[in-house]
């Protein structure tokens, strides 16, 4: 066996010195990190706020009006404002698509609409605005809902007192094969 002399015990020490070395000038001249997210930006969002105010309380079988606003948050041309309905609710006025025009940045058009709800339940209404903006078409689009009075209640998970509750038992046939 041989003795251990201070040279060869100094030789793992000096080896662990270089890479530390070499680490740190690589550490130094790698380019800093951005933090995640740094720049990811925003979802455009077209220049168009639209906005909806009713005339009365919604009721079956009667016609509802209600005020589409269409505000111009940059210079707009060529808007067009498309109109539709599910199906158990009816369009009156404006049937399919009306045509603006113009609007410059702040400005405001409001639009009558009048629909007739036929069944007490929550309708929806599509308002899509489509305008050029510094020569790009650009589109927005909200769901304006109508609430009926009806489809606000909610059935009780409990009876009403002096009920009993009742329980319902499903079945289904069972095929058994061996394998």
């Amino acid at each position: 066996m041989k003795p251990i002399t201070r040279m060869t015990a100094a030789i793992p020490h000096a080896a662990f010195a270089l890479f530390a070395t070499l680490l740190a000038v690589q550490l130094a001249a790698a380019p800093a990190r951005e933090a995640p997210g740094a720049r990811v930006a925003p979802k455009p969002v077209a220049p168009i706020a639209i906005t909806h105010e009713f005339g009365s309380d919604p009721m079956v079988g009667l016609p509802l009006d209600l005020t589409i606003s269409i505000a111009a948050e940059g210079d707009l041309t060529g808007i067009s404002v498309t109109f539709t309905v599910d199906d158990p609710l009816a369009m009156i006025e404006p049937p399919g698509t009306v045509a603006l025009g113009a609007l410059a940045a702040g400005m405001q058009s409001d639009l009558a609409v009048t629909v007739l709800p036929l069944v007490d339940q929550t309708h929806y209404i599509g308002v899509t605005v489509t305008a050029t903006v510094d020569g790009v078409m650009q589109t927005r689009s909200v769901s304006v809902p109508i609430r009926m009075s009806g489809a606000a209640e909610r059935k009780s998970e409990n009876p009403p007192v002096g009920q009993k509750a009742e329980e319902h038992l499903r079945s289904f046939e069972a095929i058994e094969t061996i394998r």
